[in-house]
């Protein structure tokens, strides 16, 4: 993608722009059942919330990433 001019932010922006849909198109997209589930909704009909712990070498990992994916 560097090689086509896109940066880690252009890309952010481009998928920040195309990716959204409008609370008011998505309350218009339901079907009867309540159980139907939108973009990127769960199934659930709770909510879960878990502790998420890292790797201890995730810190290591992100240094990595950043020299093999430049900005």
């Amino acid at each position: 993608m560097a090689g086509l001019g896109w940066t880690k932010r252009s890309m952010r922006e481009f998928f920040w722009e195309h990716s959204r849909i409008p609370a008011e198109q998505l309350r218009r997209a339901g079907g009867g059942h309540p159980t139907n589930s939108y973009w990127l909704q769960g199934y659930s009909p709770g909510v879960v919330g878990r502790e998420i712990r890292l790797p201890e070498a995730f810190g290591r990992l992100l240094d990595e990433a950043e020299r093999e994916v430049p900005a």
